[in-house]
């Protein structure tokens, strides 16, 4: 209840369902689809997080979205080094070969990633935010965060399908049989530097 004017207190409203269910099996026994998917930030080094990283977890998804669904894996980059974010991006991409790169600046001494994709390519139409603003709760929350119109939303856009296979390369997939971050990240984990935001700054183009 203390959360309430946070989180608009989802217990007291009816069209909300609310599962306590580990991810991975949820995604696999619900013949439910979502129009949005969102992966929120794990530790990549605690016990069972690489698993929801894999390549088989990314399929499960892709199988639960809808037409035109969007799904959302958020990346704690300074808890990644190098190696870990490409193999984690290419795994993305073998499941979502659209996809896209969105930083999130809010935090400047924990940058985070997050990796978009589709079943179909992702395209947005000109004024893509103003033309969602006649919801008045929606533009206030949106104000907070200084997401006020279509420049400052897809300025946080840092890199598309093209530049992330570019950043991945060929790095290995990260697998149920070859789990590589679960292995990988625990020697990384809280590791706070500049390099985190760029890592993917030389594949930038301006635009």
């Amino acid at each position: 209840r203390r959360f309430e004017p946070y989180n608009f207190a989802p217990q007291h409203k009816p069209q909300l369902k609310l599962f306590v269910a580990d991810a991975r099996r949820f995604v696999r026994v619900t013949s439910a689809k979502y129009d949005v998917i969102v992966a929120d930030l794990f530790h990549p080094a605690r016990d069972g997080a690489g698993s929801l990283y894999t390549l088989e977890h990314f399929q499960a998804i892709r199988e639960r979205l809808a037409p035109g669904g969007l799904f959302c894996q958020w990346l704690p980059l300074h808890q990644l080094d190098e190696d870990m974010l490409r193999v984690i991006t290419r795994t993305f991409l073998e499941v979502f070969p659209g996809g896209q790169g969105w930083l999130l600046r809010f935090n400047v001494d924990a940058p985070v990633l997050g990796l978009v994709g589709s079943v179909g390519p992702l395209h947005y139409s000109t004024q893509w935010v103003e033309k969602r603003l006649n919801d008045s709760l929606l533009e206030s929350e949106l104000k907070k965060l200084a997401l006020t119109d279509s420049i400052r939303l897809f300025g946080n856009l840092v890199a598309g399908p093209e530049a992330l296979r570019a950043f991945a390369g060929d790095a290995p997939l990260n697998t149920d049989d070859r789990p590589r971050v679960t292995f990988g990240a625990p020697r990384f984990v809280y590791q706070k530097t500049a390099a985190s935001y760029g890592r993917l700054q030389k594949y930038w183009r301006p635009v």
